[in-house]
């Protein structure tokens, strides 16, 4: 069986680059590992006097995101809902040895809430990535340009985010057969395939 693992792992590496065995996870956070509607409801209802669903407050313009987002995750944190079938998944698959990192456009103020969400369902997680608030370009392209940069090291990177937009932008941006994408969201996760 580990043969034949070996001989997948060394058809997929990129032609002159040695295998080292590493294997990554990388997980978004909201709404992929916690889920955020009850956070941002109560957030958008204490900024605008409604509480609104993620759906509506992902079409605003990105300052009220912000606003809603940055509220919704620091004062609201205890509202997030974990999602326990995804981190159990996590668990399983770090025992096999993944490491597991965090890839978030959350801004890097919210990284106290995000160390403490990973704290309290005693999720390790060897790196915490967030976005730089004064970054030009979207979080697809974002997200896309970090994972291209990073991935060098590992022979097998499973990215895994609630948004289509994410990872159809680094299946385009990123087109290296050694990453696997799956799209999250309540029911549970599915790969994306070509």
């Amino acid at each position: 069986m580990a043969d034949k693992r070996q001989k997948k792992l060394k058809k997929k590496r990129p032609e002159g680059r040695k295998a080292t065995g590493r294997k990554l996870i990388i997980s978004d956070f909201d709404d992929t590992l916690f889920f955020t509607e009850h956070s941002i409801a109560f957030a958008s209802h204490e900024l605008f006097g409604v509480g609104m669903t993620r759906k509506e407050v992902r079409n605003l313009d990105k300052p009220i995101i912000s606003k809603i987002y940055d509220l919704a995750f620091s004062k609201y944190k205890d509202n997030l809902e974990p999602n326990t079938k995804l981190m159990d998944k996590y668990a399983r698959m770090m025992t096999e040895g993944y490491e597991f990192m965090i890839l978030s456009a959350r801004g890097e103020q919210l990284r106290e809430e995000v160390k403490y969400g990973l704290r309290l369902y005693d999720i390790k997680c060897e790196k915490i990535v967030l976005s730089n608030n004064d970054r030009r370009v979207s979080d697809e392209e974002w997200k896309s340009n970090f994972i291209k940069d990073y991935i060098s090291d590992y022979d097998e990177i499973l990215f895994f985010d609630d948004k289509i937009e994410n990872l159809n932008m680094v299946r385009e941006k990123v087109t290296d057969s050694r990453i696997r994408h799956f799209l999250v969201d309540r029911k549970g996760e599915k790969e994306l395939k070509d």
